[in-house]
């Protein structure tokens, strides 16, 4: 298409299924090139045009691109070369470190930080505060020199709760460039709309291979669902009208004023927006009361995985897909419309002596007093489902279990899912010792599981708080 098109504009795509994965870049017009990622690769871009990389163009086992991506530079004058006389791609179509801005390069610090790849302070990177009209406006980093795009993490073994938390990133552990205190912006911000992370596991039948994470609001403070996207063909009633005044927007509105009936976008909203408005008082128990979901709902996703890789039919695993999809969703807004009830009665209380705790938090544990149900509900044989949402729950009010029919007949023993099979072979990642220019690298070693995590932006305005994260998980 492009080839034939064109294209106005520079973006790049993730394209990955459950044998490799592809980042394709549209470069400029008629250019473009796609680099096949090598194992154990970690990438970021809080929308960075010049990130540079090392690729060979005439491997195109590895690299496809257009047909003139160096011939057209060279005839028109603006072909870059690095110092060993190499066609820079990325020098030749990107933009200039000058051109790039202090709110970019903070979420590319915190990011390189938060995957134990660090840059360092003085030598890779300074902290300034940028000028308008001759008065400090906006604090943030700038580099010394165009960062790489792809990267070795820190570490191997990364869980699927901390890639879910990376996107949530405010930079907590960076001094200088922590948003909760400098001032400064970051990865979890809260101009993010909707975040989605794919957890796509090698060799796996592409129908089962990907887990969809999908987050409803911003990332600092919001719940990611779990769901089998290639699978599903019905949607969770609790993605309900979206109609809502748009006076439903300031802490006032959204303390008074409830959202649409049964819609879980607008209580994940709601509550992040209480959460950034009340960092102190709201935001520090409510984050852990939200992490105590995320990780009840990432451990009885296993039990429903399990039963997802038994299952052999593209019938049985839509139907599956289908009612794991309403489980993971309902329980998840039962939950948290309880937590938004909570927090609303706080505020309306204003007695601010004590930080706000959600009744459902075991601040022992930091777990959930009472355990959400979504392995139970997905996997029940005959489960009772409603056309309609239910009544949430009051706030501090234990869920009761539905009174099990009896069965017409005794139930036999659900078989016991086959385990998927165990990787052969082992991958070490190393860390970046030294902030050198970036390529791609390369290893002959395979790997098992992955992640491919990717902001999705809406609207021009928030164009800014876009990026994404790329890192390919290895299981020893």
């Amino acid at each position: 298409m492009i080839d034939d098109q064109g294209v106005c504009t520079n973006d790049q795509i993730i394209i990955a299924d459950n044998n490799e994965t592809w980042l394709f870049a549209t470069l400029s017009a008629h250019q473009w090139i796609a680099m096949k990622l090598a194992d154990d690769v970690a990438s970021l871009n809080p929308n960075i045009g010049s990130l540079n990389y090392d690729v060979d163009l005439d491997d195109p086992e590895n690299c496809l691109h257009s047909e003139g991506i160096e011939s057209m530079p060279v005839e028109k004058g603006f072909a870059k070369y690095s110092a060993d006389g190499k066609f820079d791609v990325a020098q030749t179509y990107g933009e200039s470190l000058a051109d790039s801005g202090v709110n970019q390069w903070s979420r590319y610090v915190q990011g390189r930080d938060y995957f134990g790849s660090q840059l360092t302070e003085g030598t890779d990177y300074d902290i300034i505060t940028v000028k308008k009209d001759g008065k400090p406006d906006q604090k943030g980093a700038m580099v010394s020199d165009i960062q790489p795009l792809f990267f070795r993490p820190g570490k191997s073994g990364w869980s699927t709760f901390e890639l879910i938390r990376a996107f949530g990133n405010r930079g907590e552990n960076v001094p200088g460039l922590n948003a909760n205190t400098d001032g400064v912006y970051c990865i979890g911000s809260e101009r993010n709309t909707e975040i989605n992370l794919f957890q796509i596991r090698r060799g796996y039948d592409p129908e089962v291979a990907t887990i969809q994470w999908e987050m409803l609001s911003r990332a600092a403070y919001s719940v990611a669902i779990p769901l089998y996207s290639a699978l599903i063909t019905e949607v969770s009633p609790y993605f309900s009208d979206q109609t809502v005044s748009f006076d439903h927007c300031n802490q006032t509105d959204v303390v008074y004023n409830e959202e649409p009936e049964n819609s879980i976008n607008y209580v994940l909203m709601d509550i992040s927006s209480l959460c950034f408005e009340n960092p102190d008082t709201l935001g520090v128990s409510v984050r852990a009361y939200l992490d105590a979901l995320q990780n009840e709902l990432i451990e009885q996703n296993k039990e429903v995985d399990a039963a997802m890789l038994a299952e052999t039919t593209t019938e049985g695993r839509t139907a599956l897909a289908n009612k794991a999809g309403k489980a993971a969703t309902e329980n998840t807004y039962k939950k948290c419309k309880a937590l938004l009830q909570e927090m609303r009665a706080y505020q309306k209380a204003e007695n601010f002596d004590q930080p706000f705790t959600p009744s459902d938090l075991n601040t022992e544990t930091n777990g959930l007093k009472v355990s959400i149900t979504y392995a139970k509900d997905a996997l029940a044989t005959d489960p009772v489902t409603p056309d309609q949402p239910g009544t949430p729950e009051q706030p501090g009010t234990p869920e009761q279990p539905a009174k099990p029919e009896q069965p017409a007949k005794p139930e036999q023993p659900a078989a016991k899912p086959e385990k998927p099979g165990k990787s052969d072979t082992t991958t070490t990642v190393t860390t970046n010792k030294t902030n050198t220019k970036g390529g791609l690298p390369t290893t002959g070693d395979r790997f098992d599981g992955r992640m491919v995590a990717a902001f999705a932006i809406a609207g021009v305005a928030a164009i800014s708080a876009g990026g994404y994260f790329l890192y390919r998980r290895n299981k020893e």
